[in-house]
């Protein structure tokens, strides 16, 4: 089952995220944006050489560099028409981070993401003790 969950909305696209620790809330982010995208990319084996980026975001808050970070990435695959399915940090705090996103070409998205919203977006640790937080995609 996978760490994300997408909830009803009248018009635009939520999803439930939890996870154990702050880089799997960021990782299990971009998996559901990714899988937003097109259904099932990330899982599908390709020959095909990945196509990787550095990225790097400063923000106030967790809750800002999550969405900050979502919506950089969410540029990059209009641009670069590519589906971003893994991360690798080389540095992930409150406000920063410093990473390594890979992906691969994909010629049609099903779904025109517009926007990651700030809209409910609230990282916080649960009772459960896991990062947890909901994001709005605005389509």
């Amino acid at each position: 089952m996978p760490p994300y969950k997408q909830l009803p909305h009248t018009s635009d696209i939520r999803l439930s995220i939890r996870a154990q620790t702050r880089e799997a809330l960021f990782l299990a982010a971009l998996q559901g944006m990714s899988a937003l995208l097109q259904k099932g990319f990330c899982d599908q084996q390709n020959d095909s050489q990945p196509e990787v980026d550095r990225i790097e975001i400063t923000a106030a808050d967790t809750t800002g560099l999550l969405v900050d970070f979502l919506s950089e990435v969410l540029t990059r695959c209009h641009i670069r028409k590519v589906i971003y399915c893994g991360i690798v940090f080389s540095e992930l705090s409150d406000t920063n981070l410093k990473a390594t996103i890979s992906g691969k070409k994909s010629d049609h998205f099903e779904e025109d993401i517009k926007a990651v919203t700030y809209h409910e977006a609230d990282v916080r640790i649960n009772e459960n003790n896991q990062y947890e937080t909901i994001i709005i995609f605005d389509i």
